[in-house]
């Protein structure tokens, strides 16, 4: 009837009206032109008795459409995972989003079924509030950008050294010694550079109290810097499927972090070491399939070329100090019979493998899930790397620092091997497979905006700058990034 098509389109205008509130542009989603054809639709009711035909069929495209992509949207992000290609077509299933819409309409239900499509985490909802609560907010006065350049360190005196103590100032971070004065304003002094470490600590960044290039990216940041923060991190939680699994691990990328989650609760947590910005560690979903006790390492072609051969060039003693083998059809090659002042990593004819034991790169576990970047959880020999602040320093794939005590508890969790089985494994010092009796889901997230200790909103450093590539993309349609 003519008063059901009023209100499925009042309801519609108002959940694309709704799309605003995560992170979304409602003229992405025809919001003026079904306006319009509402108010064309009034005025025939009211001349005619009835809605033109052509009346009719405009609004039927149109807000078919507006429904299907904001469905679409809500289910997979407005921009494709992977290519950060803003989409325009449909990737879900039609027919799914048509029998929702038709159901919606008999029931005057087209808000309430959309907002069924969009993520039902309370990390997601969490996102929402702050993304309003930041919009609520008077933006700060801008303050001048501060330019990247040559590092500073306790010492140094320069221009800039007065802006970064305004910019710790105004966030709270900095102040200003009893006996400071314009005569020491540009000089970057003790008080400067413990405020610069906890800075860098609330943002992952090293926390070495210097000031570099990435200080003061995250240093320049605005409100506004911040609400595209948010909604970047809203996107991506649109990638994902709303069922996790009731237990899965996570690694946050930018955190550095890994936990274990059972029926919606942290069980398990350790800090990890993720992939350098050339080598990144990619955002997926995946399930781990089995385990490797006592792993050797088949050294990638990449790293080898990259790191090890050049290593052996220098010290080929190394070779066998830490348990590497050369392997060339089959078999294994005596590495002292090698001229290595005639190697060049480019055209190395050997196969590179590390022997399970206490120098292997691998530790002693990692954790499999065959995937097409060759990337999974592991142990690590350097155990050093856990002390940084900053644990981007990885080919790929992720370290954790407690991998014993994840070993045990996703055995225990899976029924699997106990404790003295598992230890017993180890003595051996012999590779050993153990495959999972049901596969684990395992989510590689990229979160830069978590929560601190109070529940607020914590912004991490992006250090891939998935959120700098994002933002552009969620422009509004025809004003988006190509």
């Amino acid at each position: 009837t003519d008063d059901g098509l009023r209100a499925g389109l009042a309801d519609l205008l108002h959940a694309i009206d709704a799309s605003y509130l995560e992170g979304l542009w409602p003229a992405d989603y025809h919001s003026q032109a079904v306006q319009a054809l509402k108010a064309d639709a009034e005025q025939d009711i009211n001349a005619k008795g009835r809605i033109s035909n052509a009346t009719q069929t405009a609004l039927d495209v149109l807000a078919t459409d507006a429904y299907m992509m904001l469905a679409d949207h809500y289910t997979h992000g407005r921009v494709t995972s992977g290519s950060l290609s803003p989409a325009w077509q449909v990737r879900g299933n039609q027919d799914t989003y048509f029998a929702t819409l038709e159901k919606a309409l008999t029931t005057n239900s087209v808000s309430q079924s959309l907002r069924a499509f969009l993520p039902n985490t309370p990390e997601y909802a969490k996102l929402r509030q702050q993304l309003a609560d930041m919009r609520a907010k008077d933006a700060p006065a801008s303050t001048p950008l501060i330019e990247t350049g040559e590092l500073l360190k306790k010492g140094s005196v320069d221009a800039r050294v007065g802006l970064i103590k305004d910019r710790l100032k105004t966030l709270g971070y900095y102040t200003p010694p009893a006996e400071a004065d314009a005569a020491t304003e540009y000089t970057f002094d003790e008080t400067l550079s413990e405020a610069m470490k906890t800075f860098q600590d609330d943002f992952n960044l090293q926390s070495d109290g210097f000031v570099s290039d990435p200080d003061i990216l995250e240093l320049n940041r605005t409100h506004n810097d911040r609400i595209d923060q948010i909604r970047a991190n809203m996107e991506r939680w649109r990638w994902l499927p709303n069922n996790l699994g009731a237990y899965h691990l996570r690694v946050n990328i930018p955190n550095y972090f890994m936990q274990i989650w059972e029926a919606g609760k942290v069980v398990f947590e350790s800090d990890a070491a993720v992939g350098r910005s050339l080598y990144q560690t990619p955002v997926m979903s995946d399930k781990i399939e089995y385990l490797v006790l006592n792993p050797s390492w088949n050294v990638p072609v990449s790293i080898a070329k990259r790191e090890v051969i050049p290593s052996f060039i220098r010290d080929p003693g190394r070779i066998e100090r830490d348990g590497f083998e050369l392997i060339q059809g089959g078999k294994i090659v005596d590495a002292s019979q090698i001229n290595w002042e005639s190697v060049r990593p480019d055209n190395f004819p050997y196969q590179i493998r590390q022997k399970p034991g206490p120098t292997n790169a691998m530790g002693r576990v990692k954790f499999m899930f065959p995937n097409k970047h060759a990337v999974y959880l592991h142990d690590s020999s350097f155990r050093a790397s856990f002390e940084f602040r900053k644990r981007s320093h990885s080919s790929g794939c992720v370290r954790i620092e407690r991998p014993v005590d994840l070993t045990h508890t996703l055995m225990t969790a899976d029924n699997n091997l106990g404790q003295s089985d598992i230890e017993a494994i180890w003595a051996t010092q012999k590779e050993t497979r153990v495959n999972f009796k049901e596969s684990i889901p395992i989510h590689l997230m990229y979160w830069t905006v978590v929560p601190d200790i109070n529940n607020d909103p914590r912004y991490l450093y992006d250090i891939y700058r998935l959120d700098q590539k994002m933002v552009p993309k969620l422009r509004p349609r025809g004003n988006a990034a190509s």
